[in-house]
């Protein structure tokens, strides 16, 4: 286990295009990810927010992960900003796996909101 402050923060930005790519590609944010200073291994923190409509996703409000980002960023040792390489295939853009580096998934802040002082999921009806 690590302190915060000495891991690396790291904010993942998206190649997104809309259905007129060659207009209209920009980057946006993504995932959150901190790195492994023993191993540079590249821990997703994942959020699952099926219990926010589509919507409020990117609202601050409701998004688990942009309300982390926002309350703990700071704390870690640096922030870095980080626009993987892409490369056309089939007409559209797709990350190059080959040059992005290895990570694994980490749901710990998910599954401890509460330690974060995070929303709490709310119960959506089936």
């Amino acid at each position: 286990m690590h302190k915060i402050r000495n891991l690396t923060f790291v904010q993942k930005y998206w190649l997104f295009q809309d259905d007129d790519y060659y207009r209209s590609t920009y980057w946006t944010e993504g995932e959150i990810r901190f790195i492994c200073p023993q191993t540079g291994i590249h821990n997703r923190l994942l959020f699952v927010d099926l219990d926010i409509p589509y919507e409020k996703k990117q609202d601050p409000k409701y998004s688990p992960q942009k309300i982390f980002s926002q309350r703990y960023a700071h704390l870690f040792k640096e922030i870095v900003k980080y626009k993987p390489e892409y490369r056309q295939s089939f007409g559209t853009y797709v990350e190059d796996d080959a040059k992005s580096p290895k990570w694994v998934n980490c749901f710990y802040v998910d599954q401890n909101r509460s330690k974060f002082d995070l929303p709490e999921k709310r119960k959506t009806e089936r």
